[in-house]
């Protein structure tokens, strides 16, 4: 699954809601996913990428994404856009074999984008 949250609210809802705008959509995608899961359309694995758009690693809609995603690699401190940690990449395992996480860290290459990508890289553990 790819996601973008919004940047910024109008200046009502961010009034009326706390500024919790990305957190609203966040939990959200989390709900929408789970729904999936639970019709058998994600078996293996859940992934998410996502620019959030969160300005702190310690934002309301990063600790809740990785309490709905625990098998999410932590953030490892580099920006994605400046020194904000914008981008991230969200797993958790379903119902089939379990998954290592090998690799998981910022692209260096902007590719002329205004944001350094993440990867993740997987190993899917075989039972035989």
């Amino acid at each position: 699954m790819s996601a973008h949250l919004d940047v910024a609210s109008t200046l009502v809802r961010t009034v009326f809601s706390g500024y919790q705008t990305r957190v609203r959509q966040a939990m959200g995608l989390v709900e929408g996913l789970a729904m999936a899961e639970q019709d058998g359309l994600a078996a293996d694995a859940t992934l998410v990428g996502a620019d959030m758009n969160t300005w702190a690693g310690n934002e309301s809609t990063l600790t809740r994404m990785w309490r709905a995603f625990p098998d999410s690699p932590e953030w490892d401190g580099l920006g994605t856009r400046g020194g904000f940690p914008t981008d991230h990449i969200f797993f958790r395992e379903g119902q089939g074999t379990p998954f290592e996480v090998q690799a998981y860290g910022r692209v260096e290459e902007s590719y002329s984008s205004d944001h350094h990508a993440r990867r993740l890289i997987l190993l899917h553990e075989r039972v035989q």
